[in-house]
């Protein structure tokens, strides 16, 4: 259970007044659908999707990358406009990318066999290390002159670039280690398979670990920007936040009710509100400080690997295609729910004290008809 003080965890942040939103016509539930944005080439599948500024840059299972610039993209009208597209090769081998990070001049990828590659962004050129991981890469991150990433061996690696070499090894259980987020230069949050949640101290070589939920493997998680309130997705569909100041007891269990029905592949903030992508092949929107779904979003034709910002667009990727939502079109729809919500609460208020007088009346007769 929640407790009292659980729904003030993050303070809601109202729309600017100055921003206007697009007017949504009684019972339409267009927006819910959203348009195509694009299809992934014939005979490819989408393996990952890394948002980066305006940059979206996407991976299929052959070892294609391609970026797009999404600073031109619009609802009704205008593409995406693809701005790099190579072939990730390594030894005549191609690279199955899993997981992304980027800086400045460099993509930095691992795949499924357990191997970390290094690109250069202008030239192409590859740097692979060796196969660091027995399995799976599941997550990678640049942090200043080290590069840190997860397997599903149960390994977490520090690597450091200077110099090339493993300088910091970690391992939390014999389980995957499914998910990472960065809280600051020398804090991670670490994800694993059997139930756990790490938070590791770098420089102090520490960890404190608390429980998701009891034989629920963690899937993904996504860390609020104010840098305290972290939202897991574990098992099939469940769903809770955390402060991390106190991480006895979770804020809310989001998962039910009206929560995803298959496992839940992404995670997306937007001020006091967060949205997920799962492989029940639809979008939600929750409210952090409420606890409950707010909205339910529908058109993509296979689960939803990975959500991202575009402008005035959510952009949510699916194993074959894009479909993008108009985030004006969305909020509109969730304002006018919760004003008709809060006309029949105040209706309902207004009809209580004559219901109570109506009551009090019948029993009076009452008590005068046994008299």
């Amino acid at each position: 259970m929640a407790t009292a003080t659980a729904a003030t965890a993050l303070a809601p942040n109202a729309l600017e007044k100055n921003v206007q939103l697009f007017e949504t016509k009684k019972n339409d539930n267009f927006y819910k659908y959203g348009r195509l944005l694009s299809r992934v080439e014939k005979g490819e599948s989408l393996i990952m999707a890394h948002h980066d500024g305006e940059l979206l840059h996407y991976g299929t299972h052959k070892g294609l990358l391609v970026s797009w610039n999404l600073e031109q993209a619009k609802f009704d009208t205008g593409a995406v406009k693809e701005v790099q597209r190579m072939k990730l090769i390594h030894k005549a081998h191609s690279i199955a990318p899993t997981c992304m990070d980027t800086d400045r001049d460099h993509f930095y990828f691992g795949d499924t066999n357990g191997g970390i590659s290094m690109f250069h962004r202008g030239s192409s050129k590859c740097l692979s290390f060796e196969a660091d991981h027995k399995g799976r890469v599941a997550g990678i991150k640049k942090l200043n002159n080290s590069l840190v990433h997860i397997g599903y061996d149960g390994f977490l690696l520090v690597r450091n670039m200077e110099y090339n070499r493993i300088v910091h090894s970690w391992i939390a259980t014999k389980c995957p280690l499914s998910a990472m987020v960065v809280r600051d230069e020398n804090s991670l949050i670490v994800g694993s398979w059997d139930s756990g949640i790490c938070q590791l101290d770098l420089r102090g070589k520490s960890a404190k670990r608390f429980v998701c939920e009891k034989n629920s493997p963690v899937r993904t998680m996504k860390l609020h920007e104010e840098g305290n309130i972290l939202v897991t997705a574990h098992g099939i569909g469940g769903l809770r936040s955390w402060d991390l100041r106190k991480t006895d007891q979770h804020l809310f269990d989001h998962g039910v009710g009206n929560g995803h029905t298959d496992v839940i592949n992404t995670i997306l903030f937007e001020k006091d509100r967060f949205f997920t992508g799962a492989d029940d092949c639809s979008v939600r929107m929750f409210d952090i400080n409420r606890g409950k779904c707010l909205d339910k979003l529908v058109g993509n034709t296979s689960g939803v690997i990975s959500l991202c910002f575009g402008g005035d667009l959510l952009i949510s990727s699916n194993y074959r295609s894009f479909r993008k939502h108009r985030m004006t079109d969305i909020i509109n729809a969730f304002n006018q729910t919760e004003e008709l919500e809060a006309r029949k609460a105040q209706a309902a208020e207004a009809e209580q004290p004559k219901v109570e007088e109506k009551d009090t009346k019948s029993k009076k007769k009452k008590k005068k008809g046994k008299r």
